[in-house]
């Protein structure tokens, strides 16, 4: 059980009949650093915020150390571990960058990205999200959401969830200011499962189709997010959809 770490990976991405797919991923096994980002203000303008999100998170995590906290770029935040606010950081350093891209581009206008990021430690895994991109744990049968949607359709408590409503009310891009959903950690056990979504997927499958995709598909790992996907895809095939699983 010392040795437990999560050490496999399957992602799928169905991409709509649309020129440009504004969902984008990163993937870094070595530093166990895992990004799903959903843009946002036309094709173009969502594809490249998502994509800057996949390339600025993970290089400032990579270049920056928790022993070196005295020279992060913010505050650090109380009642947040260390891990937890150098994710934190890593998302108000990118929300930075996606501002001035805009600023500086006019034409660019309104643009930004929902995004979740996963940092894997010793025993344990790190989570922080912007708006409506979602992290689950699954463990021993059961499906837990792990982050807070940060929508109107979570502000307002609507129920069944409806794509119209399941609107970003929080995004990186949207101002220079960012609040952050607090992070979450997580020690993980033998055969757990962490799922980070994007919202394309949200919109389309509720918990419980989410859980019995997985209950159908769970003796099969690399088989998991294509089910899902495809299931989501079905659903709503206009919607850009990414899944991505972790599991030890």
């Amino acid at each position: 059980m010392n040795n437990l770490s999560l050490q496999r990976c399957a992602l799928s991405i169905a991409k709509t009949g649309a020129s440009c797919n504004e969902d984008a991923t990163m993937i870094d096994a070595d530093a166990q650093i895992y990004v799903v980002a959903d843009g946002m203000g036309g094709a173009r303008r969502g594809s490249l915020a998502a994509q800057m999100a996949c390339e600025f998170i993970p290089r400032f995590l990579q270049s920056t150390s928790l022993g070196t906290e005295a020279t992060w770029p913010f505050e650090k935040k109380e009642g947040l571990s260390l891990e937890e606010n150098l994710l934190h950081m890593a998302l108000l350093q990118t929300n930075s960058k996606i501002v001035e891209r805009a600023l500086h581009e006019n034409k660019m206008g309104e643009m930004g990205c929902s995004v979740i990021v996963a940092l894997v430690l010793p025993q344990k895994i790190v989570i922080a999200s912007v708006g409506n991109c979602r992290a689950y744990l699954y463990r021993k049968g059961h499906l837990t959401q792990l982050t807070v949607d940060q929508s109107l359709a979570q502000h307002k408590n609507w129920l069944p969830l409806d794509s119209q409503h399941n609107i970003p009310l929080n995004f990186l891009g949207k101002q220079e200011t960012l609040e952050i959903n607090s992070p979450c950690e997580k020690n993980f056990k033998e055969e757990d499962l962490f799922f980070l979504a994007s919202s394309g997927l949200i919109n389309s499958l509720s918990h419980e189709q989410i859980a019995a995709q997985i209950n159908k598909n769970i003796n099969n790992f690399n088989e998991l997010t294509k089910s899902l996907v495809e299931a989501a895809h079905h659903q709503s095939p206009h919607f850009d959809v990414t899944a991505l699983i972790l599991s030890t």
